[in-house]
Parts: structure tokens; C-alpha cells; sequence
């Protein structure tokens, strides 16, 4: 939902009613607008799983790829898990597996400063020219060249292994050891590229 801010037509109104100096560059721009956009998000999974008496699996693959709503962010995902259970000596010995590994990369083109600019930026300052470029001011950035200049790229990876295996000494007693390993890395990447024009 939309934060209402004044339109170009209003900011020219309430300028000159409160005596202040106006500079008008003839724009009529939503800042909104240009800096947001309707997000798409695809989820994908897929499931395996079987098995028999003594032994069952199960296995998934997933997908995920949002978009976010401010312009230049979002986050990918890929993630895989397999899960098996196997049962010795009639059931008395079992042995539970589990392995999952996910990978976590997203971008974020300074979001924070994006939203004040878009509630605060000079709506009769044009974003775009007639071929649709954005308009590179003299005197300041345009908020949707520094979208493009400034970003932060980030990935982060997580493996985690389980074993447990368990004995039923008698009946009603039951040894359970748990094994386990966790293995977390990311990295971040800013960039500050430097303005051509």
C-alpha cells in the first residue's frame, strides 16, 4: 500500500502557500513508483520418498526466488534435505540419517535510503528522459542512478548432518546416541560504483 505524499501539482501548491522557494524542474514524478514494483515470488518444491519394512527415505528439492518490492532487492534460495530411517535386528537396532544443505544469496540496493527518497525526494524533479533513461541531475543523484551505483550482494551456506542411532537394551529402555554437524559460511559484498555521467 502506497504511503501517501503530495503529487507534484500539491508540492507546487503548498510550497508557494507556506512562502517557500520552489525549484521546479516541470516533473510530475512519483518517487514511489519509479523506486518500487509489484514483487514476484516463485516457491518451487519436490518430494521423493519410500521405502520398505525395515528401511524408508525421504528426500526434497526446493526453490525460491523473490523479488522485493523496492527496486534491485530480493532473495534466492536453494535448499535440499534427505531423511532415512533404517531398522536392525527386528526393530530393536535403528539408525536415523538426516542432511540438509541450504545456499542464501540476496541484494539490497541500499533500501533503507530508497524508501526516505522515495517519501521525500522533489516530485517535479523528472526521473526519466524522453528515451526513458533516467535523468542524471547537475547538482544531485537521481535516486534510480543510485540504485544501480550502490549495492549489497550477500550468500550465506548452511550444512547440517545428523546421525542417531538408538538400541533397545530391554524392553521399555532405550539408548539413543546423537551425532550431529553444522557447518554455517557467508560472505557480503558491497559496492560503491562510481557515477559515469
Amino acid at each position: 500500500r502506497k504511503i501517501p505524499v503530495f503529487s507534484a501539482d500539491e508540492f507546487r501548491q503548498h510550497v508557494q502557500a507556506v512562502g517557500g522557494t520552489l525549484e521546479d524542474r516541470t516533473g510530475n514524478t512519483d518517487w514511489q513508483d519509479e523506486l518500487t514494483r509489484t514483487a514476484i515470488t516463485n516457491d518451487h518444491n519436490l518430494v521423493f520418498q519410500g521405502g520398505s519394512e525395515n528401511f524408508n527415505y525421504r528426500a526434497s528439492l526446493g526453490y525460491l526466488d523473490q523479488e522485493g518490492i523496492v527496486i534491485n532487492t530480493g532473495i534466492k534460495r536453494y535448499s535440499g534435505r534427505i531423511g532415512a530411517t533404517q531398522k536392525l535386528l527386528d526393530g530393536r537396532v535403528n539408525i536415523d540419517f538426516n542432511l540438509s544443505t541450504t545456499v542464501e544469496s540476496g541484494e539490497n540496493a541500499q533500501q533503507g535510503t530508497l524508501v526516505s527518497q522515495m517519501l521525500e525526494f522533489n516530485p517535479t524533479y523528472p526521473a526519466r528522459d524522453a528515451d526513458g533513461n533516467p535523468v542524471n541531475y547537475p547538482d544531485l543523484m537521481n535516486p534510480l542512478i543510485g540504485a544501480e551505483l550502490y549495492n549489497d550482494f550477500r550468500e550465506s551456506r548452511r550444512t547440517l548432518v545428523n546421525i542417531a542411532p538408538s538400541l533397545e537394551i530391554i524392553e521399555g529402555l532405550v539408548y539413543k546416541m546423537n551425532l550431529g554437524y553444522d557447518n554455517i559460511s557467508s560472505d557480503v559484498d558491497n559496492q560503491s560504483m562510481p557515477n559515469t555521467d
